[in-house]
């Protein structure tokens, strides 16, 4: 009778190949750790990628910071990467990609990880705070600014329905003033458009960010008298510079993290390929996602046990029947694949 290759069975596989056949040696949780920590991590890697490979989708817009947690059971990104439809330059290297866009170092520019913090105010919401203290830097000095500066907008009225923008900038003398999108007045069909018509940034000033709007009610968005947080009012709030904005082209993939730059200046989709983690043998009798799987997982996580324990003779020893043991999983796969391909017409 076949085995069934439960977690237990696993269990008492692994310990005979590892030397450790009693829990006053290995207790079973730490042995389940070792089971799962290979299953979960590293088994994916080790048989063909088709087994595990999912689909990731990502939203993308013109306020986000450009920076996308991805779940725990995404184990790592793979190429081709796509934005709506565009391949873009993949990288796992954080060194060449920081290297490309180091940021806003020159010039003038915020210092701080946490950005402004731009919000709608609290003694007037009409007006726009940071919500966060932050220094910043003018030709090279360091400027201090407090928390809860309120900013009320300027320029022109947006029409019903369309979008506006406004930059917030601050000078050495801790002012801080409006630049509005160019075509604030006939207003914009969307958020990318509207951000798009924003000015570049000054080199005598520092861009804390920048503020969109839109509102359904009649008369439009009146800057410095509508309220930011009106019933009919759709406001964004989004700290750096609006320059930085654009086409993406550069997608990052480090510490469970995903990476864009340029930042999308419009809403766009991310799809990707990815390795994801099977579920963890959480009892006795769990089992893999396909039952085959579970004498390489006892010898898979044999060989990380005992070359972790320094014993490379009993490593060597098991290889063989692990690699053996991996080479029949993927062998299966590509007799699977023959079958379900779809022949090609020849002439």
């Amino acid at each position: 009778m076949a085995k069934t290759w439960t977690l237990a069975e696993i269990r008492t596989k692994y310990r005979a190949l590892i030397g450790r056949p009693n829990t006053s040696q290995l207790s079973n949780d730490d042995a389940d750790d070792n089971l799962n920590d290979y299953y979960q991590n590293q088994f994916p890697f080790d048989v063909n990628a088709h087994f595990f490979r999912a689909w990731l989708t990502q939203a993308l817009s013109a306020t986000d910071n450009g920076i996308y947690d991805l779940d725990a059971s995404v184990l790592t990104v793979q190429e081709p990467v796509k934005v709506n439809g565009d391949e873009q330059i993949f990288t796992m290297d954080d060194t060449k990609f920081f290297e490309e866009f180091p940021g806003n170092f020159t010039g003038a520019f915020v210092i701080n990880d946490a950005g402004v913090g731009l919000a709608i105010g609290t003694s007037s919401t009409s007006a726009v705070k940071n919500g966060n203290a932050f220094s910043y830097n003018i030709g090279g000095d360091a400027y201090p600014e407090a928390v809860d500066t309120e900013t009320e907008l300027s320029g022109d009225t947006i029409p019903q329905n369309k979008y506006g923008a406004w930059r917030l900038e601050i000078d050495v003398d801790g002012t801080v003033s409006i630049q509005e999108a160019a075509d604030n007045a006939s207003g914009y069909a969307t958020v990318g458009l509207a951000v798009q018509g924003l000015p570049a940034e000054s080199s005598t000033k520092a861009a804390m960010g920048y503020v969109t709007a839109l509102n359904t009610a009649s008369g439009g968005f009146v800057p410095g008298t509508t309220s930011l947080g009106a019933g009919t009012v759709t406001a964004t709030f989004t700290d750096g510079w609006n320059s930085k904005r654009g086409r993406p082209s550069w997608v990052l993939f480090f510490d469970r993290q995903l990476y864009v730059e340029k930042k999308s200046d419009d809403v766009r989709e991310l799809k990707a390929p990815y390795l994801r983690k099977p579920s963890e043998l959480t009892d006795d009798d769990s089992t893999p996602e396909d039952v085959t799987w579970g004498e390489v997982i006892a010898y898979g996580s044999a060989m990380s046990f005992l070359i972790a324990d320094q014993d490379t003779d009993g490593a060597s020893e098991i290889l063989p029947k692990f690699t053996d043991l991996i080479n029949k999983i993927n062998a299966k796969f590509y007799r699977q694949e023959q079958v379900t391909r779809v022949p090609q017409a020849s002439f």
